[in-house]
């Protein structure tokens, strides 16, 4: 008892220390007196990449929505990062590279640069007025203020002039899993064929965002190593992409994604969850991009490109490529399996073994402030897709051909901006989405997603805002609110009422559900916040049907998270609570996590600890952890009872060396062994090392 005394005393201590902290910063800030927009040069507080990925990750995703999914898209912002865009020169299509930032945002940037001139610092950013704190904190991450001016480049130039990269990724853990030994029980077909190494290898070459291309390789652990087909590594990944620098024309040849619209018949690009639905963003406009990650799911092969003239935009693809499939008895797939690993006999004998062809097109007009446009896409695999009978598969995808169309629109306004796709699929089924942005005041945005998915709609690409794991059986209404009442405190929140029509694998009836969210966030000009989050959930199937429970699951979190800094410390703390309750059982679980930066010029090493206390696996909970560049599970799911600790250092040597090394471990409290089947070991404790080093020359 005295014990916890303590714990809760020094909890409020460090509450009280950051509301002190703010406050004190505020009052600073306030008593400074403001010049005239043009003579003024503001401090800009740069964010590093680590803390934008804590930052952008907590806001516009739940943890929950942290997946490999979305891997592809952080490596693009990294790329960016590390190829800054020079706000003095940037094109309108170049900062709408930038997820978090709107159309309107972009014109108000290129507005002010036209009226003042050059910036002679980022921090001229608090100056114009559309632009919120969040976002002006993100933009100096990926931009830099340059005052020279861009000449055309010469091809010798695009070719030789660029910067180039090499890096290195691996992972080795210090246990070993069921599936690694010989004299193990498990069946042969699930015991692995390669050893337990990680291995990943990158080269990409970049010219000003104008020029890329790359090569990736990947070996997961347990796969084999020069040996079975692989040649060295088990999956290999090339792109070229060129893009013209006002925007006139794009392609991308090899590996690469592609999105139209908001993403119901071809969304591969789509990017934020429902947090990130709250802020003035219009998703990714970036229609097409290079493939760059290690991910080996839901990208295309082959070429697509684009081409502005006029009013007139047009886009267009065609892709063959191979995927793994779960295959019954009659050689018909069953389902995908979206993992990429080959590790075993069994993943092995799924390894590429279907291949599927797919092209569509895309093509807007645009007027003032709209856009309206149609699109199109085919997909054909060599293998019928037929899974298996079962009352929640009734309207499952199904068959070799897919087809579909849709019609889009987009209004881009002062204050109202507004966007909208429909689409029909070859089984005349139809799905809908619709999203209205209004701002209320500069700093307040009303953001409303209204979506309808028919049951019977089920394109293999698609992609947009939504609830359940596909596009199909769901209708919905999202309402949201963002506001930054003062130069200290913002307010969001969000509430999502959603149906699902039909049996899903999850819930066997219809099922009827609400999201919500709530957060405050106080901040200084330090980079220091404090943030109270409080996250929920309501599910209750339909009664009447015998495979369901019709039992209400309330699933409900509450996360205080701040952060200090002090010369060149930082000092981060997260406290999460849940409680998840169904009949007459209720889980419940709690956490504290405590991370620390030392940065200094060429150095960095950053700590991190975890104590968790759940009842089992419904109350789990999540921390963020940092991670080497290019590893990006950067949420470790904690449930039942133990530690968690990570230490990682960074280091830059010369101009152009970077090594990166991170040694993370758990210990359970409440168990002898972990994992089950083949991911079994026998221990209460694993722990791994990962090592990362790039060269840019």
């Amino acid at each position: 008892m005295h014990v916890a005394g303590n714990n809760l005393k020094f909890k409020v201590a460090c509450i009280i220390c950051f509301l002190f902290t703010v406050i004190i910063t505020r009052a600073q800030k306030e008593n400074g007196q403001k010049s005239s927009p043009i003579s003024q040069t503001i401090k800009s507080d740069e964010l590093s990449w680590d803390d934008f990925i804590d930052m952008f990750t907590n806001t516009y995703q739940a943890d929950e929505e942290n997946n490999a999914s979305q891997e592809d898209k952080l490596e693009n912002l990294l790329n960016i990062h590390n190829n800054r865009i020079n706000i003095n020169t940037a094109t309108r299509e170049e900062l709408l590279q930038l997820p978090f930032l709107s159309p309107a945002q972009a014109d108000s940037i290129l507005s002010y640069i036209a009226k003042y001139g050059p910036m002679l610092s980022l921090g001229e950013l608090m100056l114009i007025p559309r632009l919120d704190y969040q976002t002006r904190r993100f933009l100096t991450v990926f931009l830099k203020c340059d005052a020279e001016a861009i000449s055309k480049p010469t091809l010798h130039k695009m070719l030789f002039g660029g910067k180039n990269e090499f890096a290195v990724n691996a992972t080795t853990p210090f246990y070993t899993e069921e599936g690694y030994k010989t004299e193990s029980n498990i069946s042969n077909s699930s015991k692995y064929l390669g050893d337990k190494n990680h291995l990943a290898i990158r080269y990409r070459y970049d010219y000003n965002g104008e020029l890329q291309y790359g090569l990736t390789t990947e070996k997961d652990a347990g796969e084999p190593f020069a040996c079975r087909g692989n040649v060295f590594t088990d999956s290999y990944s090339f792109y070229f992409y060129r893009r013209q620098r006002n925007g006139r024309y794009a392609f991308a040849l090899g590996d690469y994604r592609i999105r139209f619209a908001e993403g119901l018949i071809m969304g591969n690009g789509y990017f934020y969850g429902k947090k990130g639905a709250l802020y003035d963003t219009y998703n990714n406009r970036r229609s097409i991009s290079p493939h760059t990650s290690t991910s080996e799911c839901d990208f295309l092969r082959g070429a697509s490109g684009f081409t502005r003239f006029g009013i007139f935009t047009a886009t267009a693809f065609v892709s063959y490529n191979k995927t793994d499939a779960i295959l019954n008895s009659d050689g018909e797939i069953t389902s995908f399996p979206k993992t990429g690993y080959h590790r075993t006999l069994t993943e092995q004998e799924r390894r590429n073994n279907t291949g599927y062809f797919a092209a569509g097109a895309n093509l807007e007009i645009g007027i003032h402030k709209w856009k309206t446009g149609i699109a199109a896409a085919i997909t054909q695999y060599d293998r019928k897709i037929n899974p298996r009978q079962a009352d929640y598969n009734r309207y499952a995808m199904r068959g070799k051909n897919f087809r579909a169309a849709s019609a889009h629109y987009s209004f881009n306004g002062k204050s109202l901006t507004c966007r909208g796709e429909a689409a029909i699929s070859e089984r005349y089924a139809t799905a809908f989405i619709n999203t209205i942005k209004w701002r209320l005041m500069p700093y307040v945005t009303l953001t409303s997603i209204q979506r309808r998915f028919s049951k019977r709609y089920a394109e293999p690409f698609s992609e947009t805002f939504k609830t359940s794991g596909r596009v199909t059986n769901e209708q919905g209404v999202f309402t949201g609110i963002s506001a930054e009442v003062s130069n200290s405190l913002i307010l969001r929140g969000y509430i999502d009422f959603y149906r699902m029509p039909w049996a899903s694998y999850t819930y066997r009836a219809p099922m009827n559900g609400t999201d919500y969210s709530a957060e405050i966030y106080l901040h200084n000009y330090e980079n220091d916040y404090i943030s109270l989050e409080w996250r929920g959930s309501h599910k209750i199937c339909d009664k009447g049907y015998a495979a369901a429970d019709t039992v209400p699951i309330n699933r409900n979190l509450l996360k205080l998270s701040g952060k200090i800094s002090s010369g060149k410390f930082s000092f981060y703390s997260n406290l999460s609570g849940t409680v998840t309750g169904k009949r007459k059982k209720t889980s419940k679980g709690w956490m504290i996590n405590q991370r620390t930066a030392y940065k200094l010029k060429n150095m960095q090493i950053n700590g991190s600890l975890s104590y968790f206390n759940t009842d089992d696996y419904a109350s789990r909970l999540y921390a963020y952890e940092n991670n080497v560049m290019y590893k990006y599970n950067l949420f470790s799911a904690m449930y039942g009872h133990g530690l968690r600790f990570s230490t990682l250092g960074k280091l830059k040597i010369g101009k152009g060396l970077f090594l990166e090394c991170k040694y993370a471990g758990t210990k359970y409290f409440d168990r002898s062994t972990t994992g089950n089947g083949a991911q079994k070991i026998n221990s209460s404790y694993r722990s791994n090392i990962s090592i990362m080093a790039r060269m840019v020359f």
